[in-house]
């Protein structure tokens, strides 16, 4: 009885060690996949940081043209508004 009592133990210590190292692979893979993914995250938001850049470029490139032809407009809006005032 006591020698299938030490063989059980042995088989269930056999087993956990089988268990252990299968459980180290998996850890291994999913370090590395886990690394893989947040190389590729961190390569996305680089690319949407310099995509939002020149958006952003482009938006107050934009806004300082219309401003300045809104600027103009106002201008010569002005100067018909005292010509038209100096005619009358």
């Amino acid at each position: 009885m006591a020698d299938n009592m030490e063989n059980a133990v042995f088989e269930i210590l056999k087993k956990i060690q089988g268990d252990l190292s299968v459980i180290r692979l998996e850890l291994s893979e999913f370090r590395r996949d886990n690394a893989a993914e947040h190389e590729r995250m961190d390569a996305a938001i680089r690319g949407e940081r310099r995509d939002n850049s020149g958006a952003f470029l482009l938006t107050r490139t934009m806004f300082g043209d219309l401003n300045a032809r809104v600027t103009d407009l106002e201008n010569r809006i002005d100067r018909l508004e005292d010509h038209e005032h100096r005619s009358t």
